[in-house]
Parts: structure tokens; C-alpha cells; sequence
């Protein structure tokens, strides 16, 4: 059933089904929202000239967690092939005005 909510919605189980997977509904918008702020705090990090050590801490932090922990990686390999600016813009979880604070900062503008 979640696996049918994720790629139609919502429209496609009836309010039952619905209230029996909602705690994975759940769990998937926590897992997303912890995904956004941390791209928040790596361009934070990077925005300020500080490097990518909040990376590495997040790495430490979060080696238990092995779907955070695979995510993190996935961004580090982006950043190192794509560089930080073009991870940012490809990143779709942040709005262009967000991505535009963090680059000015970067930026000096």
C-alpha cells in the first residue's frame, strides 16, 4: 500500500488504507525534512567560508542510521563531482530564494 501512495497518492486508497500506513507517511516526511535541513546547514557551512566539516559531523553523528547515512554520502560524491554551488541548485528540496541567500552569502553580495 505505501509503496502505492508514494508513486499515486493518495487518490488510489480508500481512508482505511490510508490510516494504516500513515506512519510511514509520516516517517517519510521527517526523513525528508531532516534531508532539507541538512542541506540548510551545509550551505550554511559553505555560504560562510567554513568548509564542509558539518558534513563530516553529520557523517559520525549519523553512521546508525544507515538510509541518513547513505543520503549524506550521496551528497558528499555530488559536492565532490558537481562542486558545492551546482549540488545547491540541483537540489530541488530548497526554494530559488533560499539557494540565492546562501550563493550571495558565498558570494560576498
Amino acid at each position: 500500500m505505501f509503496f502505492e501512495y508514494s508513486s499515486r497518492g493518495r487518490k488510489r486508497l480508500t481512508p482505511e488504507q490510508i490510516l494504516q500506513i500513515e506512519p510511514l507517511i509520516d516517517g517519510q516526511k521527517i526523513k525528508e525534512m531532516t534531508i532539507k535541513m541538512m542541506v540548510c546547514e551545509l550551505s550554511e557551512w559553505w555560504s560562510n567560508h567554513w568548509g564542509m566539516l558539518g558534513l563530516l559531523w553529520h557523517l559520525q553523528e549519523i553512521e546508525s542510521d544507515h538510509f541518513m547515512f547513505q543520503v549524506l554520502r550521496k551528497f558528499e560524491q555530488d559536492i565532490e563531482q558537481k562542486g558545492f554551488m551546482n549540488f545547491l541548485y540541483d537540489y530541488s528540496g530548497l526554494s530559488d530564494d533560499e539557494k540565492e541567500k546562501y550563493v550571495k552569502r558565498f558570494l560576498g553580495t
